[in-house]
């Protein structure tokens, strides 16, 4: 009787593989400190390089522009948030306990985006950028579509085009709010955000006959 195969292990990642996955995650990293230093003003892709500690040549190897770089950072940025966002959707049980899974959101993006100068100057790069453009109007339309949908499932009286368009309004406000709130001084963001946020919840618990 022949003796049973041995399973073979798991596959171990190849070093070659593993050095351009470490060499990408350098370049992000490099992305982010230039940002935070410069802003996107000052990204180029020789400053990215040097910031990495690789050359202005061997970046091309990963990357073929700027706007490639911030379009995976943005891409993974927004995929993190977005499983907050998800997670905080999710335990939601009833509309109204909706509203202030939305409102507690917004609240975390305005955090993330004023404590995160990488977030700001991601923002900052969407108005001259196309492709991060597309990817910021996208991840809006894709969140206000989850909302709409879970509204409509807790309160299916509610009027569809009406919280439709509501919640995709809200999603494509909500940083141009966060930009108004920081022109203010001290605890005035706070107090502009509470306001903000005091006026969607009106609208929503108004929509929802709450």
């Amino acid at each position: 009787m022949p003796a049973p195969a041995r399973k073979k292990p798991p596959a171990k990642r190849a070093p070659q593989q593993q050095r351009a996955l470490e060499r990408i995650d350098a370049i992000f990293a490099a992305t982010e400190a230039v940002l935070a230093e410069g802003g996107y003003e000052g990204l180029t892709m020789v400053g990215i390089a040097a910031q990495a500690g690789i050359t202005h040549t061997s970046i091309y190897h990963y990357f073929s522009s700027v706007e490639d770089i911030l379009s995976a950072l943005t891409t993974r940025l927004m995929g993190d948030f977005d499983q907050q966002v998800e997670n905080t959707l999710a335990s939601a049980e009833t509309s109204g306990a909706l509203v202030e899974a939305l409102l507690d959101s917004l609240a975390l993006g305005f955090s993330i985006y004023r404590d995160n100068p990488v977030a700001r100057g991601l923002w900052a790069a969407t108005r001259y950028l196309p492709a991060l453009r597309r990817i910021d109007v996208e991840d809006s339309v894709r969140n206000s579509q989850l909302f709409s949908e879970r509204f409509i499932a807790l309160a299916p009286q509610v009027d569809r085009d009406a919280i439709a368009a509501t919640t995709l309004m809200t999603a494509s406000l909500a940083v141009p709010a966060y930009e108004a709130a920081l022109l203010l001084e001290g605890s005035r963001q706070d107090l502009a955000m509470e306001n903000f946020l005091a006026m969607i919840g009106a609208h929503y618990r108004a929509l929802l006959q709450l």
